[in-house]
Order: C-alpha cells, then sequence, then structure tokens
C-alpha cells in the first residue's frame, strides 16, 4: 500500500471530511497529479465518510485529501516560496501567540508535507465568514491560507517525491488566533457587482475545460496574461487559484513569480473594476479554435456533467492501480484498521 494507515488516525477523530486523490506518481501529460483529487466534481461529490470507504481508497493505491469546511481554516506553509530575509515561520508562531515555530510545532495539529512545508488545522470562529479570508498576503511569503472550496494533502499520502506527509503532533484544531484573523480578514464585498457567471467553476473545471486547452506560451505578455487571470478569478469566485498558478508556471517565464501571482490573483478580491468575466473564456477558446461546449454548460447550467469513471477503466492508471491491489487483495479491513465494534485497537498505533 502506498498510504500509512497510521496517518489516519486523527483525522477519524475529528470527523474529517475527506476524499480520494490520484495515485501519488500519476501524471497527465508530463505533468504530477499525485496531489490532485481523482474525481473531477470533487468539491460537491458526496462520499461515504467511513473505514470501508477509506479501506476501498487505500487498497486502491490512492492518495487522501482533507476537503475543508466553511469553519476550517488550514494554515499551509510552503518553504520552496519562502523569500530571504523574511522568516515567514517564525512570523506565523508569533502570530499564533508563541515563542518560536519549534513551540508551534510542540503544541498545534501539524502536518509536516512531503515537499517539507507544514499544514496547521485550525477552526473560524462563528462569526467569521470564510469568504472573506485572504488566501495570501504579501508580507508573509510563502504561507497560504486555505478554505471552503479548498483541500489539502492528508497526513499519510505519499509526495510525488517519494517521501511521505506524516503528523508532527496529533493535537485537536486549534481556534485561529485574533492577531491571525486581524491580518488576513477583508472587508465583504457584494458579488452582485460581479455578473455573467461568477465563481460558475470549480478550479478542476477551470482546469480541465479551459486551461488545458490554452498554450501557455501565447501568454507570455501581461497584455494577455492579466485578461486571462481576471477571467478565471471571476469564473472561480477567486478559487481556482492553484489550477491557474499551475498553468501559469509551466511557462519559464514565470519561473520564480509564484509569490507574486498569488499575490496578484488575490487583489483582484479586493477590486470591484472588473472588465474580464467568465463569459469572456467563450471568446478565449474559440479564438484558439477548441470547443467551447463544456465551458457553455456550465455557464448555462452550473455545472458540467462528470461522465469521468474510476481510475480502474483509466488506461493510464490500469497499470499502476494493478500494482497497488496486488498488494490490496492480501489486505483486509482489520489489517488496516484493526478495528472492533468498539473503536480502534493498539495494535496498529490507531487506538
Amino acid at each position: 500500500m502506498n498510504y500509512k494507515k497510521d496517518q489516519i488516525k486523527p483525522y477519524l477523530g475529528f470527523k474529517a471530511d475527506l476524499i480520494p486523490l490520484h495515485i501519488w506518481n500519476k501524471q497527465i501529460n508530463g505533468d504530477e497529479r499525485g496531489k490532485t483529487p481523482r474525481d473531477r466534481e470533487w468539491n460537491t461529490a458526496d462520499y461515504g465518510q467511513d473505514k470501508p470507504t477509506y479501506l476501498k481508497w487505500i487498497k486502491s493505491g490512492y492518495n487522501i485529501g482533507y476537503r475543508i469546511s466553511e469553519n476550517e481554516l488550514i494554515v499551509d506553509l510552503d518553504p520552496r516560496n519562502y523569500v530571504k530575509g523574511i522568516d515567514s515561520e517564525e512570523l506565523i508562531a508569533d502570530l499564533f501567540g508563541f515563542f518560536d515555530f519549534e513551540e508551534l510545532l510542540w503544541e498545534l495539529p501539524v502536518v509536516k508535507t512531503g515537499g517539507g512545508g507544514y499544514h496547521i488545522y485550525c477552526t473560524l470562529p462563528f462569526d467569521v465568514d470564510y469568504r472573506c479570508i485572504r488566501k495570501c498576503v504579501e508580507n508573509i511569503p510563502g504561507v497560504d491560507f486555505k478554505k471552503k472550496g479548498g483541500y489539502v494533502v492528508a497526513a499519510g499520502s505519499k509526495h510525488p517525491s517519494g517521501n511521505y506527509y506524516l503528523w508532527e503532533n496529533e493535537a485537536d484544531k486549534v481556534l485561529a488566533p485574533e492577531a491571525l484573523l486581524d491580518l488576513i480578514k477583508r472587508d465583504k464585498f457584494e458579488t452582485k457587482d460581479y455578473t455573467s457567471g461568477y465563481g460558475a467553476f470549480t478550479g478542476t473545471q477551470l482546469q480541465e475545460l479551459v486551461l488545458d486547452k490554452l498554450d501557455v506560451s501565447n501568454f507570455d505578455s501581461n497584455d494577455v496574461w492579466e485578461p486571462l487571470m481576471m477571467e478565471c478569478h471571476h469564473a472561480t469566485a477567486g478559487e481556482g487559484i492553484e489550477e491557474f498558478l499551475d498553468w501559469s508556471l509551466g511557462d519559464t517565464n514565470y519561473d520564480g513569480d509564484e509569490n507574486k501571482i498569488r499575490n496578484r490573483w488575490e487583489s483582484l478580491d479586493d477590486s470591484k473594476d472588473v472588465t474580464r468575466t467568465a463569459a469572456s473564456l467563450i471568446h478565449r477558446l474559440k479564438e484558439s479554435g477548441e470547443d467551447v461546449s463544456g465551458v457553455r454548460a456550465v455557464l448555462d447550467f452550473g455545472t458540467q456533467p462528470d461522465f469521468s469513471e474510476m481510475d480502474e477503466q483509466d488506461e493510464e492508471d490500469s497499470d499502476l492501480l494493478s500494482k497497488a491491489k496486488k498488494v490490496g487483495e492480501e489486505t483486509t479491513s482489520a489489517d488496516v484498521f484493526d478495528v472492533d465494534t468498539h473503536g480502534y485497537s493498539d495494535k496498529d498505533g490507531l487506538a
């Protein structure tokens, strides 16, 4: 099995909303997808949150993701995007009221990511609307604030590098501190200022129906790149940042610009002077000679029918899945969870 079964225990403890991700080393057109959802409609799909469902995913070799609810916040620190001279980890520790980041790791529920970063699991106060939470702030580079509409890779999953996501500390989720909220909250804005498809697309739909059809090298100047950014932001109500960022970084002209792109995307949330909307994507695809039926369907009906099947029927995954299942066939529910009717035993560290 690829998934480390002992790492699932804390999620079971606080009734997490888990989702299946792709196999850790899956690639599509050369792009790593082991950290991405298996299903197109992952954000709205009703997955069974029970042990048999998790067992099926684990036996099939899938990674597992954590779907964030409206009363949750996950602080995501990525050292790849730290800036020399700014200690983002210490800044976060200070906002949480700790002497240093090491002390924070001892006290808070933290997962160390396979890429060397950290996920801090928090809850939001009942009177804070997740839609008013910024996804990043310019003065703490390399840190994202993930909320409803997003997900993180769960502990126990395998990073494309081969490293695992592992719990640093299995504490209960903590309430996001006021000092942090004061920094990342914005004034609530009226969505009525946006028209024609605002928020109609999920990030996955944006990627599959639009970005995968556009050659990023044709958007190597700000004159064409910025309007597309505005259109994608409008189409996803700002939730498609990861997909747009991955697409942009496919052009070497944007190497090292991840923080800049995140901050420019984030600045659109504060602006009501929107000149490019989701509807503009139809014209964009037509100019490139691409099919626009999927985009039209989303704009007309609010969703794109998902005809995708499980990865067992995906030829690209068949070899990977068969190998994973060969191991899985020898694994029972008791092997993975080792449970009785009263809960988890001590045998595998799940109690």
